[in-house]
This record gives C-alpha cells, sequence and structure tokens, in this order.
C-alpha cells in the first residue's frame, strides 16, 4: 500500500555565477603592525533559483528547501546578489596572522564570520552562525485533499480559512554567537611547574520556528489505515548556552594536568502541548477521563542544566607513558516540571555520571 503520494513531479534550475573576486595586499611599516601585510580577498556572487510548480510557491516546501531557503520564491525570478566571501587579514612575515576578520555567505540564510586577534602567548576569537532549514511537506493520502495540499486531519489545527497555511512554512532557523580567549606558553614549563595553557570560552544558541509532529491513532477510530496518519504544527523556540574554562599545567620533565569545567543550559520557552489538547482537534483520539494520563504532554522537552568537569593526568615513568582520565557528569531538570511531574508531586529529575 503506498500510504505517500510521491510521484508528483518537481524541478529546479539554479544559476550561481561568480561576478567579482578580488584578492591583493600591501605592506604596512607603521610602528603598531611593524613588518606586516594587509591582505584583503572578496568574492560577490549572484544566485538565480527557478523550481516548477507548485514548488515554486512560498506555501509549498521541495526538497530542496530542506538545505537551501529561499525567500523570494513567489517572485517570478527568484534571486540573490551576496558578498560570498569576505577576508581581511593582517599577516606578518613569519606567517603569523594577528588580526582576521572573515565572513562567508552561502545563500539568502546561511552565513558565518569570525574576528580572531591573536599575540605572542594570547589570543581571542569571537563568531557567530546563521542558517534556516525548511521541513519537507509530504503527507499521507487520505487524510484530507490530495498530495501535494495539506490534509484537513494531518493538520487540525489549521483553519479551515487557511488549509496551506501561509505564511506559517515549517522552517526552523538558528543563530549562535560564540567566543573564546586562550593563553599558551610552553616555554615557562622549563622552570618547572607552570600554566602552559589556559583557556575560557561561552556561547549562546537559539532556534525558532515551526516543526511538524507526526504520529497514529487506533484503527477502530478510523474507516482507513491511511487515516491513522496524523500530525499537528508545533512552535519551536529554544535556547541552549554553554560557558567553561579549561587549563593545562605542565613541567621540564614532560609531566602534564589537563582539567575543564563546563556548563550546558537548554531552555524551551514554548509552551507544553498536552494529550488532551491534542484529542481537542482529533475528534478521532479518545480521553481516560483521568488527568494524569490525559495531562501528559506531548513532545516535551524538559528544561536541563548539565556541568562537566574532566582531569587528565599523563607523564612519563621510566620508558613507559602513563595516562589517567577522570570525567563526571552532573544533569538536573530545571524550570517547571511536566504536567504529569506536579500532579503526582514529583521532584526533579537528576542523573550524576
Amino acid at each position: 500500500m503506498n500510504i505517500f503520494a510521491t510521484n508528483a513531479r518537481r524541478a529546479a534550475a539554479a544559476a550561481s555565477v561568480l561576478l567579482l573576486y578580488a584578492s591583493t595586499g600591501f605592506a604596512d611599516e607603521s610602528s603598531l603592525l611593524d613588518e606586516t601585510t594587509l591582505r584583503v580577498d572578496a568574492a560577490l556572487r549572484a544566485t538565480v533559483i527557478k523550481e516548477s510548480s507548485p514548488y515554486h510557491d512560498d506555501d509549498f516546501t521541495s526538497f530542496f528547501d530542506q538545505y537551501r531557503y529561499v525567500a523570494t520564491k513567489d517572485d517570478e525570478l527568484p534571486w540573490h546578489l551576496d558578498l560570498r566571501r569576505l577576508g581581511i587579514a593582517f599577516e606578518r612575515s613569519d606567517g603569523t596572522q594577528p588580526l582576521v576578520l572573515t565572513r562567508e555567505s552561502r545563500g539568502w540564510a546561511n552565513e558565518n564570520g569570525r574576528i580572531a586577534f591573536k599575540v605572542p602567548s594570547w589570543s581571542a576569537e569571537v563568531g557567530y552562525r546563521r542558517f534556516r532549514t525548511a521541513e519537507r511537506r509530504l503527507f499521507p493520502v487520505g487524510t484530507g485533499a490530495a498530495f501535494p495540499l495539506f490534509g484537513t486531519v494531518y493538520n487540525s489545527e489549521l483553519p479551515a480559512t487557511n488549509p496551506l497555511g501561509a505564511g506559517a512554512r515549517l522552517a526552523v532557523r538558528r543563530t549562535w554567537i560564540g567566543g573564546e580567549a586562550g593563553y599558551r606558553d610552553y616555554e615557562s614549563a622549563q622552570q618547572g611547574f607552570a600554566l602552559t595553557e589556559g583557556r575560557i570560552f561561552g556561547s549562546h544558541e537559539s532556534r525558532t520556528g515551526r516543526r511538524q509532529d507526526r504520529f497514529l491513532i487506533e484503527t477502530n477510530s478510523v474507516t482507513t489505515d491511511t487515516e491513522r496518519f496524523r500530525g499537528r504544527r508545533r512552535e519551536l523556540n529554544q535556547e541552549s548556552v554553554t560557558a567553561g574554562l579549561s587549563a593545562t599545567v605542565a613541567n621540564e620533565k614532560q609531566f602534564t594536568t589537563t582539567g575543564e569545567v563546563r556548563f550546558e543550559g537548554f531552555r524551551e520557552r514554548s509552551t507544553a502541548f498536552r494529550y488532551s489538547d491534542l484529542a481537542a482537534n482529533n475528534p478521532a483520539i479518545g480521553l481516560f477521563g483521568d488527568a494524569r494520563i490525559d495531562g501528559r504532554p506531548f513532545r516535551y522537552v524538559p528544561d536541563t542544566n548539565r556541568i562537566i568537569a574532566s582531569l587528565s593526568l599523563s607523564g612519563k615513568v621510566g620508558r613507559g607513558h602513563v595516562r589517567v582520565i577522570g570525567h563526571f557528569a552532573h544533569l538536573r531538570q530545571s524550570g517547571a516540571g511536566s504536567p504529569v511531574q506536579r500532579l503526582a508531586g514529583l521532584e526533579e529529575n537528576v542523573v550524576n555520571a
């Protein structure tokens, strides 16, 4: 039995033209950047994408949209002009680069950049990433209109006046920004035990948009097997934070100790969706009449905090080499618990490893 209408034809034509590429350098004899060369390279690109019907419509997501977001699909001829790459670097005669700025782009919403600073023994870097992905809209036959239209049951939360969910595409937008600063000096270890490496780091990532949760219902609730396939769109609003530090201590006899402590936090900002809410939009789904069961969250992701610590000891013993590694992780559920947890009076979940 073919439950998916996958025989619809689709085609896409894409053209990307590198309009301009430039790379140059010149020497700077100033006292601030003595004996350095400024290097600049840049590439300008124009991209044109044209998809066949119905995938040229912004209300439909094709295979290509999963990996390459097009912001102007409704246009007669979607095109995009962008600075594909921009790089600026100061380079010394020994090849080291005390200052580097880069930015790269791969489409309408897929780019990253960084700025890095480096001097003897010290370094710092800040970077960002931004990209968007789309979820493929492929729905079982028998739950409403024929493919590639939305099914009326498979997306029961959509109003009848907006069956395609226009302006509410299933997509995820991700934004990441982070940085680190470090210290490195191996020569100090020749005088005895000394700090040879140190690093502090941190980052923040956000994920927003809409995803689709799919599920099956019992066969005795429907007339055909294909009608068992159901789904609902879920609002996505998540954040994750990472912060930590690491250090390495060594001596001239090549005994080395490295330690790291890291904190990772996850937060789900969207409202929890319960099975009772699911049944309200799907009459074929029956309730049990017990709040502990009907109040169970659907695709619930709890907020969590995790602390990770590691310690490594290594060195030469005679003609051999010995290394000992220790690792500890503490994971704790934070914030409000699930509806069932609150009904049962359960405490936050904690795991140590």
